[in-house]
């Protein structure tokens, strides 16, 4: 699978996105297939976080399920270039937006609380600081200032 993938500034992600979280990965669940318009075959993994704060954006819910492309099914590999990579256990900050397209959330997970995130959306943190696989970084109290003039939160 190939494509370009748009490189998003923290303004694009703060303006297109649902919701942006500070979480703690819990799990990843098994990988999964997609028949995608009965011809092409979609590979994807749900990684399960729970959330400790929301920058902005709300759920009710103790735990968000988020896509991501990629996964291995038997003989068969899906890699996505540039698709977020998630460890249990690690902190994160990730900016996440809703399917818009026909979706099947994981057991125990409602719509609301399902979320895609968007290559160069997901950020480890490491003593304050957001960096990401890009090596872009961000002071965390500067992502909050900017969320605080872009969306008023």
């Amino acid at each position: 699978m190939s494509g370009i993938i748009v490189d998003f500034t923290l303004d694009d992600l703060i303006q297109h996105t649902d919701t942006a979280v500070i979480g703690k990965v819990t799990e990843i669940l098994p990988v999964k297939k997609d028949e995608f318009k009965s011809s092409y075959l979609l590979i994807y993994t749900d990684v399960v976080i729970q959330p400790e704060r929301y920058l902005y954006g709300k759920s009710e819910a103790d735990y968000i399920a988020v896509r991501v492309d990629g996964g291995r099914i038997g003989d068969t590999v899906m890699v996505v270039e540039d698709e977020a990579e998630f460890t249990v256990g690690e902190e994160c900050v990730v900016f996440l937006t809703h399917p818009t397209y026909a979706h099947t959330a994981p057991e125990g997970f409602s719509d609301d609380n399902y979320y895609i995130v968007w290559a160069d959306a997901k950020y480890n943190i490491l003593d304050g600081i957001l960096v990401n696989g890009s090596d872009k970084k961000f002071a965390l109290s500067d992502v909050e200032q900017q969320i605080a003039t872009i969306r008023g939160e």
